[in-house]
């Protein structure tokens, strides 16, 4: 069975629904390593594993880390 429209929407706005989760400075780490490997294996294979959002969080994550690293 097909969702509705109003039910797609609804699962569109829980994407931009704020979430609190306390990370380490290692989960961090792994999480960026990750996507670095993601961002070779785009390269290798030629293929747009991460869009615009993905390759906007790993900013964000990169950020996240270096401020936890100085503090």
């Amino acid at each position: 069975m097909r969702p509705s429209v109003a039910e797609a929407e609804k699962d569109l706005e829980a994407l931009d629904r704020r979430v609190v989760v306390e990370l380490t400075a290692n989960d961090l780490r792994i999480l960026l390593g990750c996507l670095r490997a993601i961002e070779y294996q785009m390269i290798v294979d030629n293929e747009p594993y991460l869009d615009r959002d993905g390759l906007a969080l790993e900013a964000k994550l990169k950020t996240l880390y270096q401020l936890a690293l100085q503090g």
